[in-house]
């Protein structure tokens, strides 16, 4: 027979315990200016819990597949810039996917270290007038454990 606590010492622990988003960025800003020749200069600013603000630039040729990857080379450099302890960051690309109806923006960030390589994959749900923010996103997803210092080493 299992017991559980009641449910005001097991809401006590939930809260009680440190929240897995102490230690990642946020986005605290996301600039993209287009050039009269179609090409595309994206700026993305990122706070971190220690209150420092880093800032990664990317640009790109004015495809919108080009923007995705362009923003996620821009987060990689906000990244890098800031003071996660992790430098071994490289992006290996961007893909936009229909899936139900909806635009899913997926990132693909390679972390290496001492000649090994380990894939982080992250993504998110994107509206198609915002594809930007959401390479962003997904970027920071593939890489939010590795910052925080919760992934192991590449196996």
């Amino acid at each position: 027979m299992i017991r559980m606590a009641p449910p005001e010492v097991a809401r006590d622990a939930q809260q009680s315990r440190p929240t897995p988003a102490r230690g990642r960025p946020r986005v605290e800003g996301i600039r993209s200016s287009k050039a009269p020749d179609g090409s595309r200069a994206i700026e993305v600013t990122l706070s971190w819990p220690d209150g420092t603000r880093s800032e990664g630039h990317g640009a790109s040729v004015g495809l919108p597949e080009a923007e995705d990857r362009a923003a996620a080379e821009a987060t990689i450099a906000a990244i890098l810039d800031g003071p996660a302890l992790d430098r071994s960051l490289r992006l290996r690309g961007t893909k936009a996917v229909r899936a139900f109806d909806q635009l899913v923006i997926v990132a693909a960030v390679d972390r290496g270290v001492e000649g090994r390589s380990r894939p982080l994959i992250g993504s998110v749900c994107a509206p198609k007038a915002d594809r930007i923010r959401g390479a962003v996103l997904a970027t920071l997803n593939a890489v939010n454990r590795v910052i925080e210092g919760k992934a192991g080493p590449p196996r």
